[in-house]
């Protein structure tokens, strides 16, 4: 008895809190397509990833290409913050950008992929 009443309640609340975040999603796709030449390459983006994800190669490797590009993101903000690079380390298990230089800009470079 409590385990229905238990279920129901999360059935409510979990009505509560889907359609307005549907709703928004909605709203939000509908905007984002009539002004598409804004959103032209997120688009594109999200299209290329699940092609490319058809292939074998890349579908197999897809965990070390986003830590890669994930590392890159932050290689290419330390150049822009003039740090020298001193080396690149990728591994499936994670990433490591080393570089030096002034201690301004650490924040950026560390929040640079997200």
């Amino acid at each position: 008895m409590i385990k229905k009443i238990i279920q129901a309640v999360t059935l409510i609340l979990l009505i509560i809190v889907l359609v307005p975040v549907i709703k928004e999603f909605w709203l939000t796709f509908k905007w984002m397509t009539l002004h598409l030449k804004l959103y032209m390459w997120f688009f594109i983006g999200f299209g290329a990833y699940f092609v490319l994800m058809l292939i074998p190669p890349v579908k197999k490797n897809e965990d070390i290409l986003q830590i890669t590009s994930h590392e890159i993101t932050h290689l290419i903000v330390a150049l822009l913050f003039f740090k020298k690079i001193i080396s690149l380390e990728v591994t499936k298990e994670g990433g490591v950008v080393w570089y030096s230089g002034r201690k301004y800009g650490e924040l950026f470079i560390s929040l640079a992929p997200y």
